[in-house]
């Protein structure tokens, strides 16, 4: 059985695969398009989330009489350059669960407490060596208020964990309530924008894809209660940049924190950098986990194993 692997991640990835079943090749390529070379040897390929681009051409080939490849593995939560794609029955798309997400979850909760404790203004004074509480009345806390969390999977999940020793109200928009005692209310999906009008805090946590796609739109931000902080750790398509920007002019949004946008990397004359009370950290939230790789690495060998055996893959996506 041969396992190929291109990129960053998959090389960290596969560094720690240790003790293979006998008779697995663990192979690496330069890019993950050389992928597209090696299908009619591969048992499973492992790479990031590619791009639109290289998925479609995988999608292709893996419908090719010649592919062996019957398992694809993602290395990253996200699968957006899939969503669209069918892939042929016989080949399981799976990725890496909830790896990554405590930490995302945590930078997540950094970026809504440092917007309502007004942070940045502090940051700002101390630069100039300047003493002025006259921002301290614009100061929030998460104590007795509400957190809205849209997208209740495992990042949600770790967030309302995190929110709730704060004292916070924590209601999760969702399209399956499941069960969390960290939950207050659940909302269906449809009622998104009921649940915004109670939100001080709201962070988008769900997957990209076209049902998703500017689901924060400016209907959605119209909606929101006024002066709340909103905070994307998902995919920047998520949040339609427009709108957030003139949420923010308006003051509609007192403070956004955003860790993904779109287009991704953000150009430097875009717009959206002059707008006010902006944080915008680099896609970022992953990293600095010591476990992370850990997490992923047991993600993949057990698939592995359950590829070898014949069971059911863990984390599979059915798109």
């Amino acid at each position: 059985m041969k396992l190929f692997f291109a990129g960053h991640l998959p090389k960290l990835v596969a560094a720690g695969l240790k003790d293979l079943p006998a008779g697995v090749e663990v192979v690496e390529l330069a890019q993950p398009a050389d992928l597209l070379g090696h299908l009619h040897e591969a048992d499973g390929i492992l790479l990031h989330d590619p791009g639109q681009e290289v998925a479609v051409a995988l999608q292709q080939g893996l419908g090719k009489p010649e592919s062996k490849v019957r398992w694809v593995q993602l290395v990253s939560a996200g699968y957006e350059s899939f969503a669209d794609l069918r892939l042929p029955d016989h080949v399981a798309l799976a990725n890496q669960g909830g790896a990554v997400a405590p930490i995302v979850a945590e930078h997540a909760l950094t970026l809504g407490l440092s917007l309502l404790r007004r942070l940045p203004q502090a940051i700002a004074q101390t630069q100039e060596g300047r003493w002025d509480r006259a921002f301290a009345s614009e100061i929030k806390s998460l104590e007795e208020r509400t957190l809205v969390i849209i997208g209740h999977g495992y990042i949600g999940r770790h967030l309302a964990r995190f929110a709730k020793p704060f004292g916070t109200r924590v209601i999760a928009v969702a399209r399956k309530p499941v069960d969390d005692p960290n939950v207050d209310r659940y909302v269906p999906i449809d009622q998104l924008h009921s649940a915004l009008a109670e939100a001080d805090l709201a962070v988008v946590a769900l997957a990209l894809a076209p049902a998703t796609h500017h689901i924060i739109d400016k209907a959605a931000l119209a909606a929101i209660k006024p002066g709340a902080v909103l905070v994307n750790v998902s995919r920047g398509g998520t949040v339609d940049p427009v709108a957030l920007r003139e949420a923010l002019e308006s003051g509609q949004l007192s403070a956004a924190g955003i860790d993904v946008t779109e287009p991704e990397p953000l150009p430097a004359g875009d717009p959206l950098w002059q707008a006010p009370n902006l944080i915008v950290t680099p896609h970022v939230a992953g990293a600095g986990g010591a476990r992370v790789r850990d997490r992923i690495v047991a993600v993949v060998t057990d698939n592995l194993q359950r590829l070898i055996d014949g069971r059911p893959l863990l984390h599979r996506i059915h798109v």
